[in-house]
């Protein structure tokens, strides 16, 4: 450094010193403090998540109103009568397979009371709806009434296994549903079930039951007339399909809106 740039920087300094000695005792000291915080993420800067964290994401949520229901197009009932709609929707099918599209209104009248979750995890954007027949006599099932796929695509265009998040199934109670005699925890009940592991929780309508297989867990739960289970992938949150039980609204309240435009129902 030649001699003028060294009266130069000699000059800058003393200036420095001049300016700080006029803004206090020591008002550079956390300076190389503050500038490090500002590079390394301090206050006011978004929380850095370490790599490989195991914070879960929180679970998001649709409204079943919000969804695509694929089986509206299959329209509403002629007339609200149970027996009826079960005749109507087995005749137009191929009176062969078990399960039948049909719409959630059809549904809601064949079977009185029946209930579906108001909120669904929001990778959910479409959902299937089947009555279950016994093609023998042309009726429902005795013990499967109607299921309810859960998409995250459109149905059909993958496999279930990649497509499909969650199956709802709508049940006639089991015998063993009514009675007292189970054990403890009431696991006895799913005793002809290959499981490997049974889990009795608590809903805010009652107690359930987790299940696990090697295909995915099930909860199940009874709710008026009905037995319900709900089948999920191991991508679903347990805890939010739980909160799916605990948000069960009639399925006609869910169309409420559009099936009231149509004249369905009482009134």
């Amino acid at each position: 450094m030649n001699r003028a740039a060294q009266i130069r920087l000699a000059v800058s300094i003393t200036a420095l010193a001049l300016v700080a000695a006029a803004c206090g005792e020591n008002p550079l000291a956390d300076v190389g403090r503050r500038s490090s915080d500002w590079i390394g993420g301090g206050e006011g800067q978004p929380p850095v998540v370490p790599s490989g964290s195991t914070v879960p994401a929180p679970a998001l949520r649709n409204g079943s109103g919000q969804v695509v229901w694929a089986n509206d197009d299959l329209g509403f009932p002629s007339i609200p009568d149970p027996r009826q709609v079960v005749a109507e929707v087995w005749d137009r099918s191929s009176q062969i397979d078990r399960f039948v599209q049909a719409s959630r209104f059809e549904i809601s009248v064949a079977l009185p009371g029946v209930k579906f979750p108001g909120v669904l995890p929001a990778t959910v954007q479409h959902v299937t709806s089947q009555l279950v027949y016994n093609p023998a006599v042309g009726e429902l099932s005795e013990s499967l009434l109607a299921a309810f796929g859960l998409w995250a695509v459109e149905p059909y265009s993958k496999s279930k296994l990649a497509g499909q998040a969650a199956v709802l199934s709508v049940m006639v109670p089991a015998p063993a549903d009514a009675t007292s005699t189970q054990d403890a925890t009431g696991c006895g009940r799913f005793s002809e079930r290959d499981l490997a592991a049974c889990e009795q929780v608590t809903l805010e309508a009652g107690t359930g039951w987790l299940l696990e297989d090697a295909s995915g867990k099930t909860l199940v739960w009874l709710d008026g007339d009905y037995r319900y289970e709900l089948f999920h992938r191991p991508e679903v949150d347990t805890e939010l399909v739980k909160e799916m039980a605990e948000t069960m609204v009639p399925l006609a309240e869910v169309g409420e809106a559009v099936a009231a435009a149509h004249r369905i129902g009482p009134g």
